[in-house]
Parts: structure tokens; sequence; C-alpha cells
């Protein structure tokens, strides 16, 4: 079972995104937990999380992320697929990402 975390400064915007997502891996089949946290709450999700995408308000972190989850794929989720919450294809970005 994937595990798919989506990172966001509150984690408040990205719980709406979660759900879509949750339905677009239902309508695919395909077995994962998704969840969402902010910024403070991301250790806890270290050894817990295959991919991680973060929200486009935060993309400035991604390289101090990406040096400390080094074997895990990161992601900045596109700004209009995140302002319309595009469940879809935020599910499949993350999808392209574990391949």
């Amino acid at each position: 079972m994937k595990k798919i975390v989506l990172l966001c400064s509150e984690g408040m915007s990205t719980c709406f995104l979660v759900s879509k997502m949750k339905t677009e891996a239902l309508n695919q089949g395909v077995d994962c937990i998704i969840n969402s946290c902010c910024e403070s709450d991301l250790g806890t999700f270290k050894d817990n999380m295959d991919v991680l995408l973060l929200a486009p308000q935060i993309k400035f972190l991604k390289e101090e992320i990406t040096t400390k989850f080094k074997n895990v794929p990161i992601g900045v989720i596109n700004s209009l697929d995140y302002g319309t919450m595009d469940g879809v294809k935020v599910f499949n970005q993350a999808l392209e990402l574990l391949k």
C-alpha cells in the first residue's frame, strides 16, 4: 500500500484536496493512504510516506525538504490544480512520482 502525503503551511487547505484524491484512488482501484499535514508536523510522517507533494505556497521549501527526505520522491502541486482542487490531476501526479 502506497502512502501519499500533502504538505502545506497549515495543513487545512490540503484536507479538501486529500478528500478528492481519495475518491480518485477508489475510482482507479489504487490501494493507498493519503494524508495532509502542516510543515511543523512533517516529521511524524518521516518513515511513513512513499511520496510527498508540496502545496504551491511552500514550494520554496522543496530543496530543504529534499535534503531531509532523500529517499522520498517530492513534487510541487501545480498552482492551477491546487487552486481548483483537482484531485484527479494531483493524484495522478503522485502516481507518476511513485514510478
